[in-house]
């Protein structure tokens, strides 16, 4: 069986909403699979826990949603290379 593993990474305060509804859109394919892994890393959200849950209710395939893993080094300037890795951590296909 075949799949992809979309993974979103944000750090924005605005999104999910707009994500959720994109991807509730696509047409289902039999014989494919996919899920998705959303990196967060806007202060506060992934404690809250509002956001998870309501990409949840929405019906999503959703494997992971958590913030990125702490940097090595703090001072690093890596963001986004730290939230594509702990993303593809997470990744099931």
């Amino acid at each position: 069986m075949t799949g992809i593993t979309l993974i979103y990474l944000s750090k924005r305060p605005g999104g999910i909403d707009l994500l959720a509804a994109s991807l509730k859109a696509q047409n289902k394919v039999d014989g494919f699979n996919w899920d998705l892994v959303v990196v967060d890393d806007w202060p506060g959200r992934v404690e809250r826990g509002f956001a998870e849950k309501y990409l949840r209710d929405q019906g999503l395939p959703l494997t992971h949603y958590g913030p990125a893993m702490l940097k090595p080094f703090p001072w690093s300037r890596s963001g986004i290379a730290n939230a594509t890795n702990t993303g593809v951590l997470h990744a099931t296909h």
